[in-house]
């Protein structure tokens, strides 16, 4: 067994910066401490409300970014990095709800979403649900003691890669990675935030 106090100091405080990589696709690069920084993006977003607003948030961010066709800025990562799904919160996607506040963003956000983008993201409410960065640490930690030091990572459901973003840093650099998501929209967050990184990023189900 594992004993967790030795596995704190390994993970804590870690940080992976994500590079432009040319070629090799599916190849992670980071310069090893830096700016993708998922604990603190994730920070304080407590309540469905503010989860709601940070979501719609980084769908906006991605929407800017798709149009211009270009990477994200900082502060669009800090978006998109905030972006935690809908699972949990129903009410965005009822319209006819007694609470008048939820009826209006449940509006909004069918106004911002395409019909097929609104599917995919109402189908995902019973099952979207982000681990908590600190969890993915332990577990990195404790694969990183097992012995593992690095080679061809499958992520399956990805969300919008928190798994990859709190990856140790000599792991990555040692790792081809291929992450899929089911989610439309949490599949092309994903995709702005380590598609360009070397990342393999599908949309679409594991099992297709």
């Amino acid at each position: 067994l594992l004993e967790a106090d030795a596995l704190v100091p390994e993970f804590l405080h870690l940080r992976v910066e994500v590079v432009h990589v040319e070629g090799d696709h599916g190849v992670l690069a980071v310069t090893g401490v830096g700016l993708v920084d998922v604990d603190e993006a994730l920070a304080h977003i407590e309540g469905q409300a503010t989860k709601f607003e940070a979501n719609v948030s980084a769908i906006n961010a991605l929407r800017s970014i798709e149009s211009e066709a270009r990477p994200a800025s900082a502060s669009e990562r800090r978006a998109l990095l905030r972006y935690t799904g809908w699972g949990g919160i129903p009410a965005s996607f009822n319209d006819e709800g007694r609470d008048p506040a939820w009826v209006e963003r449940a509006g909004r956000l069918r106004q911002l979403l395409s019909a097929d983008d609104h599917d995919s993201a109402r189908a995902s409410v019973n099952n979207s649900h982000y681990t908590d960065p600190i969890v993915i640490h332990w577990i990195w930690a404790a694969l990183r003691r097992l012995g593992f030091q690095g080679g061809n990572i499958l992520e399956p459901s990805a969300g919008v890669g928190h798994f990859l973003g709190c990856m140790p840093a000599d792991i990555a650099q040692r790792s081809r990675v291929t992450a899929i998501e089911l989610d439309r929209v949490s599949g092309r967050i994903l995709r702005s935030l380590y598609g360009a990184c070397g990342v393999d990023v599908r949309i679409g189900g594991f099992e297709a």
